[in-house]
């Protein structure tokens, strides 16, 4: 009989902490339900995969088009000695990958943490723990934390048909493990190059989402703040690492790392970021200097937060965009799981280079005011530095500063 999800989450919170189920692979290469599981936790109710079924992802409402290209009608240079990586192929070499044995069903939700996080700390050390036994992981994640539509990873991505017999490289656990479903690998496939020349990886963690995504979901803090259409995006002096080193200032370093490594002009740039702001600044900054800079127009948000915004739409664009982070040849990126689980995911030989400390604790000292409803400049003052452009605004108000703010992070 088949358990409804209320029974299934019911049953879940009842048992052990570890809940997982084995089920065999026949002669023929196919699960064989029919075949008692073996159970880690006999106490619990037996729950096969017909009960608990993933169902189909509806088509998500991302902004059109999926991807923005910003391509230079200059930017012919083809590159002479580069040559993109064959993924499958070095997976075969280096993780000498084998047919499963079985299926083990995974019936915990790996985390309520954000994607990346998710990557490295919980699906991967399930999947590691499945592949060393021969079996395929399988998760089937039941809604928690009263969260009714909760991210499940094999809702876009494929459940692996093979298994690594080496896992040396971190990459032998998460890249079989990341493989796009079709929907997910319409997106990818949309925001990659031409394969003729190098792409450049730059993702940009400032914290927008952070502050504009509370708990409950709700977004009415920045949404509600009206500012003059003669506000500007400024992404690059307004989001700063942790020394307040501005982002223009690490973007023309990363260019003239990627420009010695690839050659001027050689080379194209996918940004990703948590703020369409910076993504929008920065292809404005670099569309005359790259072959072409790409970045995808879709939702920002959290995948565990329920509320105003589609999880769905922000898993797609969260996870596309992870991907193509991880089949750059060079990634620039700030301290983060997200960016961290995406060079992880990769098995060919790249480099990435992660700039000094988060670039988002002015945004929270700026959000903090604005929740605090304080009227004057005073808050802002002590807590951001004085090289800062929020103490050259014309008016010394919250208001002012607040609006350089909303105008650089979410490109509105």
């Amino acid at each position: 009989m088949q358990a409804s999800l209320k029974n299934v989450y019911q049953s879940l919170h009842s048992g052990p902490k570890r809940r997982l189920a084995r089920y065999p692979i026949d002669s023929s290469n196919n699960l064989n339900l029919r075949a008692k599981p073996k159970l880690e936790s006999p106490s619990r109710p037996i729950i096969t995969p017909a009960d608990v079924r993933a169902e189909a992802p509806p088509k998500p409402k991302l902004n059109q088009p999926l991807f923005v290209t910003h391509t230079p009608t200059t930017a012919t240079a083809i590159h002479p000695h580069w040559s993109p990586c064959d993924a499958v192929a070095r997976y075969e070499e280096i993780c000498r990958p084998t047919a499963p044995s079985c299926v083990e069903e995974h019936l915990d939700n790996p985390s309520t943490h954000g994607i990346g996080n998710a990557l490295m700390i919980s699906y991967s050390r399930m999947a590691s723990e499945s592949f060393s036994r021969g079996c395929v992981p399988r998760f089937n994640e039941p809604a928690t934390y009263g969260v009714e539509q909760v991210f499940k990873l094999q809702k876009w991505m494929q459940e692996p048909t093979t298994i690594p017999t080496e896992m040396s490289q971190k990459g032998c656990v998460t890249w079989p493990l990341t493989q796009p479903g079709p929907m997910l690998e319409e997106v990818v496939q949309s925001g990659r190059g031409d394969g003729r020349t190098p792409t450049v990886g730059l993702h940009v963690r400032t914290g927008w989402v952070d502050s504009i995504t509370e708990r409950n979901g709700k977004r009415d803090l920045w949404d509600s703040l009206t500012c003059e259409e003669t506000s500007l995006n400024d992404a690059g002096q307004m989001v700063r690492d942790a020394k307040d080193v501005p982002l223009v200032t690490l973007l023309e370093d990363a260019v003239t790392k990627a420009d010695s490594t690839f050659g001027v002009n050689a080379w194209d740039l996918f940004v990703s970021s948590d703020a369409p702001g910076v993504k929008i600044w920065v292809a404005a900054r670099l569309r005359e200097r790259v072959r072409s800079v790409r970045h995808l127009n879709g939702e920002v948000g959290h995948n565990w937060v329920k509320g105003e915004i589609s999880r769905d739409d922000v898993s797609l664009s969260a996870l596309a965009e992870l991907v193509l982070l991880s089949e750059a040849d060079l990634l620039f990126h700030f301290g983060s799981k997200y960016p961290t689980s995406a060079f992880q995911r990769t098995l060919c030989q790249k480099e990435h280079v992660e700039f000094s400390g988060m670039p988002r604790h002015h945004l929270a000292d700026m959000t903090a005011a604005l929740r605090s409803n304080e009227q004057n400049v005073s808050h802002i003052s002590r807590n951001i530095n004085v090289v800062h452009p929020c103490h050259s605004v014309g008016a010394s108000t919250v208001l002012a500063c607040a609006c350089m703010f909303k105008q650089s992070y979410s490109g509105q």
